[in-house]
C-alpha cells in the first residue's frame, strides 16, 4: 500500500493531532486520511504500547508528529530520544521551559536522524495565566523560550499564531509550527491564543495544526482538502 502520492504529502503542511481517540478510532482515521499526505500528531496513543511499534504502525499511513511534550532531567530525554532513534518519526516535541541541556539532550541524541526536535513554547490555553506562571506576558514568554532552545541547537519551533512572526522574523532558518488553527467560525474550544490557516501561513508558518475541526466533519477529506486549497492555497482544486 502506498502511503500517499509523494508530491502531494511533500505539499501538504497540515498536522491532524489526534489527542485522546482510542488506537482503533486513530487508525480508522488514518485510513481515510492517508491519501491527503496529512501529518499525524499523536501523544496520548503513544501509550498504548511500545512507542517504536506505534509509530512504525502510524508510519503506514502517514508522517509521524510524536507530541509526549517532554520536560524532563536530560538523562531522561537522552533516554527517551534513545528509544525514537529505532523508528524515528517525522517530528517529536519537548518543552522549552525545559532548559538549554535538556533541549541539547534531544537535539544531539536525534543527531543524524531524520526528526526534527520541535521546541513548544507556550501552550496555546495559556494566556493570562502567562504572567502568574511565568511573569511575562505571553509573547515576553515565547520571545525567550525560543532564545534558549534555538541556542541548545533545536530548529524547530512550536507557537500560536500571535507570536509566529516575530519568531520568523528572528529565525528566518527555524522550521514554525503554528497549533490552535481552525477556519472562520469556527468552534475555538479550549483554545485561547487562536488564528486561521490564511493567517497562520501569510505569518511565516511552515506546518499547520487542526483537529476537531477535520475529524468532526461530515466528510473529513473533504474539509481538509477545502482547507489546502481555499486557506492555504497549497494544492491546486484540480488535484484531488
Amino acid at each position: 500500500m502506498q502511503r500517499c502520492d509523494p508530491e502531494i504529502e511533500k505539499a501538504n503542511p497540515l498536522i491532524v493531532a489526534y489527542d485522546g481517540k482510542p488506537r482503533e478510532v486513530v487508525f480508522s482515521y488514518l485510513d481515510i486520511l492517508r491519501p491527503t499526505g496529512c501529518i499525524a500528531k499523536v501523544n496520548d496513543l503513544l501509550h498504548s504500547g511500545d512507542i517504536n511499534e506505534v509509530i512504525s504502525d502510524i508510519s503506514v499511513y502517514a508522517r509521524v508528529m510524536v507530541d509526549p511534550k517532554w520536560h524532563d532531567i536530560p538523562n531522561t530525554l537522552i533516554n527517551d530520544c534513545k528509544r525514537l532513534r529505532k523508528t524515528p518519526p517525522w517530528a517529536v516535541t519537548v518543552h522549552a521551559s525545559g532548559a538549554s541541556e535538556m533541549i541539547k539532550a534531544a537535539v544531539d541524541t536525534l543527531a543524524g536522524t531524520p526528526t526534527i526536535v520541535l521546541a513548544v513554547t507556550l501552550l496555546t490555553s495559556i494566556k493570562d495565566q502567562s504572567q502568574e506562571i511565568f511573569r511575562r506576558r505571553p509573547m515576553g514568554q515565547v520571545k525567550k523560550l525560543a532564545e534558549i532552545a534555538y541556542k541548545a541547537g533545536a530548529r524547530g519551533f512550536v507557537c500560536s499564531s500571535e507570536e509566529a512572526a516575530v519568531l520568523r522574523e528572528t529565525y528566518s532558518d527555524a522550521i514554525i509550527v503554528i497549533p490552535g488553527l481552525r477556519s472562520p467560525g469556527k468552534e475555538k474550544h479550549e483554545q485561547k491564543r487562536t488564528g486561521t490557516y490564511t493567517h497562520a501561513k501569510e505569518i511565516g508558518g511552515n506546518f499547520f495544526v487542526g483537529g476537531r475541526q477535520f475529524l468532526e466533519a461530515a466528510d473529513p477529506v473533504a474539509e481538509i482538502m477545502r482547507v489546502l486549497q481555499e486557506e492555504l492555497v497549497c494544492i491546486p482544486k484540480s488535484e484531488k
